[in-house]
């Protein structure tokens, strides 16, 4: 729940601020008509996020910056030219007149413009702790407070600043926009190069250890790591991330969660586990003697990982486990026989196991 909360008050903040701008020298119909709007276009766009999932992700961040930034500098830039034709004309020189009824296309565009980023943020609703139906009450019902407050602050300001307000507001206004593109470009991490089986076995490093139990942000964060030329697909649970990839035939299945009853990375103890490891065996072949079982362990920059190895029903199938005690991580690597009969080179799943690996781990 405290997720949730934490996570309708960030995205409600653009909300509040650009609510606040508009009380500068917003009517008394605005008061509850903005607020409403915001958090109804609040909500809607989380919820639109959550519909699309992963396959719209992409897009949404890398469109939701540029459309906010788009919005927000041609209202402000409205403000702006309205404000010049009035001082043009001499109209609204008097600091007490009724202000102007609010115009519906604006609103619209600044309530558009404040909720685009709960579209990717929507992505991540299953990772919450609370149901996604109640996270998109918290985050409509909070965006409405905040905007509530912050135009009400504006309105009590813009009182005692008294005219030509649509300046400040305009200037205001594309003043956000500039912040959100600098947030969004100059602030983005560079992205993480694909690490290849050359790669590992010249250079290799550890798993990088955590401090912390993994939140949903984090998870969020995690599961758009994109790997060059594999197809991506997400799939979440309550508290714990899984992504699958694909490619000529492989799928590699990473799963990632917070610890619970992690055994220690020595192969003893996972040998108690070993029953359960086995269910990654098709039910069909477990018994079958033909099926083909190992489990052992390796070292990945000198830390210890565990890993099953199975060649059942045609398909060779690698799974490597490693977890600090904080956070834990499974890489599934899955091949059909090569030729018809074999197995597929356990080395080839072990080295595209560990890259996987490292790859997550090292963005965690």
């Amino acid at each position: 729940m405290i997720e949730a909360i934490a996570l309708a008050f960030g995205l409600a903040m653009d909300a509040t601020a650009m609510a606040a701008v508009r009380g500068l020298n917003g009517s008394r119909r605005e008061a509850v008509l903005l607020p409403l709007l915001f958090g109804v276009f609040q909500a809607g766009m989380a919820a639109l996020g959550w519909a699309l999932g992963a396959w719209g992700g992409k897009y949404i961040e890398a469109w939701d910056h540029w459309i906010a930034a788009g919005l927000l500098f041609l209202i402000g830039g409205k403000f702006l030219v309205d404000a010049w034709r009035d001082l043009r004309t001499g109209e609204r020189e008097d600091d007490e007149e009724v202000p102007p009824r609010a115009n519906l296309l604006v609103l619209f565009g600044l309530a558009l413009a404040t909720s685009i980023d709960a579209a990717a943020a929507g992505i991540t609703l299953p990772l919450l702790s609370v149901s996604p139906v109640t996270a998109l009450g918290l985050i409509g019902g909070v965006t409405f407070a905040c905007a509530f407050v912050g135009f009400a602050a504006g309105r009590s300001a813009g009182r005692h600043l008294g005219g030509k307000l649509s300046i400040l507001g305009g200037v205001l206004l594309i003043a956000i926009g500039v912040r959100i593109l600098v947030e969004h470009t100059l602030g983005e991490e560079p992205p993480v190069p694909a690490t290849t089986a050359s790669d590992s076995a010249d250079a290799p490093s550890p798993p990088r250890r955590t401090t912390t139990s993994l939140d949903a942000a984090a998870l969020a964060e995690l599961a758009t790591l994109e790997i060059p030329g594999w197809t991506k697909h997400v799939a979440t649970t309550e508290g714990r991330l899984e992504v699958r990839y694909t490619r000529a035939g492989h799928t590699v299945t990473v799963s990632v969660a917070p610890c619970f009853d992690c055994p220690p990375m020595d192969l003893e103890a996972w040998r108690a586990k070993e029953p359960a490891l086995q269910l990654l065996v098709p039910a069909e072949h477990r018994d079958q003697p033909g099926t083909r079982w190992e489990l052992g362990a390796i070292e990945l920059g000198g830390e210890p990982l565990v890993f099953t190895y199975h060649h059942a029903g045609g398909t060779g199938a690698y799974a490597l486990y490693w977890n600090d005690g904080t956070n834990q991580i499974r890489a599934v690597v899955e091949a059909p026989a090569e030729p018809p009969g074999e197995p597929s080179s356990r080395e080839e799943l072990s080295e595209l196991a560990r890259t996987f690996v490292r790859a997550f781990t090292d963005r965690w």
